[in-house]
């Protein structure tokens, strides 16, 4: 028999672990020991998930205790039974006696269960040790399931702020869309430059801002509307449309945030999109939203973008690009083409331009301005960045090698790529590879760049130019330069853009290409004019007082098996010109 009841608490275990909930726990708890003590014993089960706040609770009643389901314990009129149970809680052990036993069966890492059961005598010693092994196993799956129970809470709840997650917004979603007549949306909000704000203030303190947004939002859009954290510094507020209006959102922004007793302005950026049918399931949603965030981020930060199905097409489309620029690297389907730049006084070939393209395999070229936008965004740059690099670093020491190289060669550096860490070894790198001296290089920076950070850019300006590395300004005019910083940097040209140049011929428009003629000349640098379409042009831009030029008028960019050549040709017309 003591074998068959052993069997019994094995069997029970198993079946414990199986069970989802506290009701459906303790409905067990009855149900085995019916089984152990050969039929249903009139009893009660008591929980409570938190011993020192909450009293316990009657989940299961039988028998004559029926009347108390879902009753308080201190509620429970028979005295006897009521101070046994809290006598079993607070001592956290069973008691058997000539009427009754009351079991324990907690844990006090988490919930406290005890059961209360009537007997028709004092139960055998040898059946109340077996029924002590039988709460130790029910103790160890309580356990087991309070632990359980944490892990489902820990993969739906925040643990930074308490808010509901991504898992459980993706859910939530799921649920509200099965409900006839749904209307829902749902807004996407970024804090912007939230990561400058960790850099400068600390993690503590973007935490702290989190939280202060977290309740400003919550305060502000009302009960009705669930707000999750979705990502580090990005939340998503879902509820019905006449809840979810950018105006109300961007509203918490109008007054500062009190962060560690100190006002923090912030501004947020929102992607938003409402029910649209073909929307399977939340993670569309989401995705639909997160897009339209990116979008805004691009084009409108510190305001909104309301998903669409063009932009849903277009974030498709770049994708689809961004997989099969990726491929084309993989596959060397990137070449690099060279423009040269010559001295507008002398005629003389002073320079190349690195200019990366992309040949796809039935031999069409995707236009730069579509790839590598997409290439920087995306991060994709850092890597093709350095590529071109050692690739244009290579292409000089064969210029050098059939006596034909100009005085260096220009390579464009992106922003992305000028943040790494490895930054200046990549570039000592690229130069060691191809055996070229500093002097025979040129890294062309855009504005954006030069504005980084006026110290960190100094230095690592700097160290560039110890190593005679020279360093130009590409497309100025069409960023947002502070010529304060700009006279700070050790710079040694500045390039002005193409569209400035073109725009010669106006009446009037050129006057800005002659500004920043000008300006080169007042900081002492070195300037270069992109875009030389004409003989017109190219007199214009001298009389400004623009030292050098690239553009089609001169030369189109060009493989380096057909720039070979190109130099013997172009030397030998100016050396004939000359003698002519």
């Amino acid at each position: 028999a003591n074998r068959q009841a052993l069997s019994q608490i094995v069997k029970a275990s198993s079946s414990f672990m199986q069970m989802r909930g506290m009701d459906d726990f303790a409905i067990g708890v009855i149900t085995q020991l019916a089984d152990l003590l050969g039929g249903y014993p009139d009893g009660l089960v008591c929980a409570t998930a938190n011993p020192a706040t909450d009293p316990p609770r009657v989940l299961v009643a039988s028998g004559r205790f029926s009347q108390h389901l879902q009753a308080a314990l201190d509620q429970v009129a028979e005295d006897t039974v009521r101070q046994r149970l809290t006598q079993s809680f607070a001592l956290g052990q069973s008691a058997f006696g000539s009427d009754y036993m009351a079991l324990y069966f907690g844990h006090k890492e988490g919930l406290d269960m005890a059961a209360y059961v009537d007997t028709s005598s004092l139960v055998d010693p040898l059946d109340s040790e077996l029924l002590k092994v039988f709460c130790a196993q029910l103790s160890a799956c309580l356990r087991n399931q309070s632990l359980i129970a944490q892990l489902r809470a820990q993969a739906f709840v925040d643990e930074l702020l308490q808010l509901p997650n991504r898992a459980r917004l993706i859910a939530e979603i799921d649920q509200r869309q099965r409900t006839p007549d749904c209307e829902l949306a749902m807004a996407l909000v970024d804090v912007d430059d939230f990561s400058s704000v960790n850099e400068l203030m600390g993690h503590p303190y973007g935490d702290a801002l989190l939280k202060a947004l977290s309740q400003r939002l919550q305060q502000s859009v009302g009960a009705e509307v669930m707000l999750a954290r979705v990502s580090g510094n990005a939340f998503a507020l879902l509820g019905p449309p006449h809840s979810i209006r950018p105006e109300q959102i961007h509203a918490v922004t109008q007054l500062p945030l009190l962060v560690d007793g100190r006002p923090h302005r912030i501004s947020l950026t929102c992607g938003l999109v409402g029910l649209e049918p073909g929307l399977s399931s939340g993670a569309d949603w989401l995705k639909n939203a997160t897009i339209a965030l990116k979008q805004a981020k691009r084009q409108a930060r510190g305001q909104h973008v309301v998903y669409t199905a063009d932009i849903g097409e277009l974030a498709h489309s770049r994708a689809q690009l961004l997989a099969d620029l990726h491929s084309a690297f993989d596959k060397q389907h990137l070449f690099l083409m060279y423009q040269p730049q010559i001295d507008l006084a002398s005629g003389e070939l002073i320079g190349l331009e690195a200019l990366m393209r992309w040949r796809r395999s039935d031999g069409s070229l995707v236009p730069p301005d579509r790839f590598i936008p997409v290439a920087e965004q995306s991060g994709l740059i850092v890597p093709l960045g350095a590529w071109a690099l050692q690739v244009a670093c290579q292409a000089m020491q064969t210029l050098i090698g059939a006596g034909l190289s100009p005085q260096r060669m220009a390579v464009n550096v992106s922003m992305e790529q000028f943040k790494t860490p490895d930054f200046f070894d990549n570039v000592l790198g690229a130069l060691q590879a191809a055996d070229l001296p500093g002097q025979r290089l040129e890294l062309e920076i855009t504005e954006s760049v030069a504005m980084l950070g006026s110290k960190h850019v100094q230095e690592i300006l700097g160290q560039l130019r110890a190593r005679g590395i020279a360093v130009s300004i590409d497309d100025f005019g069409t960023g947002y330069s502070s010529l304060s910083h700009l006279e700070q940097l050790p710079l040694d040209r500045m390039k002005i853009d193409k569209a400035f140049v073109q725009q010669l011929g106006s009446n009037g428009a050129g006057r800005i290409a002659e500004m920043i003629a000008e300006l080169g000349q007042t900081l002492g640098l070195r300037v270069l004019a992109e875009g030389i379409e004409d003989r017109a042009s190219w007199n214009a831009l001298q009389a400004m007082g623009c030292h050098e030029g690239q553009g089609y008028y001169i030369a189109r960019p060009m493989e380096l098996e057909r720039l070979l050549p190109w130099i013997r040709n172009y030397r030998a017309r100016l050396a004939q010109a000359r003698t002519a």
